[in-house]
């Protein structure tokens, strides 16, 4: 009877030794499934935010965003295979969701890229002290930007995209609105040799620009 006790007993504290264990592991399992979930649904968010942001993270350099981007993704990568289908799923998405940021950054990249350099060319064409779109340009000026606005023109001329002639266009006239506004004003003499600066830099614009829109002086 004794024997009898005795082994019960022991088949009593093994199953509670294998039960404890399994509620162990199981506890474990489950702690380690909300883990990975949680850690999916931050890797979202973080993707979510650079998307929802394509503007200012386009101000960053982008080997520094992606090698970011990496170290996140690595490190889920070492869980996906324990991840069940929903994760799995989400996680999928997440990566995706990156590809197309990838996609805006670049189209936002080059699309800042250009205007700083149109930016750029614009400062080329004005003398110091002056905005580029002349509205502070004085009379007593006004001679000095042309012979500073064609002489730069000319030495550029080859070099110059159909972009940039389009820019330089764009400012001639404004140039030449602003001349107009303070012509009364302009010092004796100054108005003759305007005039020719604007002669030669159409024949410059018509020899190097010859599939521009047809404009005039004016």
């Amino acid at each position: 009877m004794k024997n009898t006790t005795t082994t019960t007993g022991r088949s009593v504290r093994l199953f509670l030794i294998v039960a404890v264990i399994a509620a162990v592991a199981t506890s474990c399992g489950q702690q380690e499934r909300e883990k990975r979930e949680r850690d999916v649904e931050d890797f979202k968010t973080y993707v979510k935010q650079h998307r929802d942001s394509v503007e200012y993270y386009a101000e960053r350099n982008w080997d520094e965003l992606n090698a970011e981007y990496e170290q996140k993704k690595a490190e889920l990568d070492k869980q996906a295979e324990k991840m069940d289908e929903q994760a799995r799923t989400k996680y999928n998405a997440v990566l995706a969701d990156w590809e197309s940021f990838k996609g805006e950054y670049k189209l936002k990249y080059e699309e800042r890229e250009r205007v700083m350099a149109m930016d750029k060319l614009r400062a080329t064409l004005v003398i110091d002290g002056v905005r580029p779109d002349y509205t502070d340009l004085m009379p007593r000026d006004v001679l000095k930007e042309y012979e500073h606005f064609v002489s730069t023109v000319k030495a550029n001329k080859d070099v110059y995209t159909q972009e940039q002639w389009t820019v330089i266009n764009v400012n001639y006239k404004a140039l030449n609105g602003r001349k107009r506004e303070v012509e009364k004003d302009l010092p004796a003499g100054d108005l003759g040799k305007i005039t020719k600066l604007q002669i030669e830099y159409t024949g410059i614009k018509a020899v190097n620009r010859p599939f521009a829109e047809e404009e005039t002086n004016s």
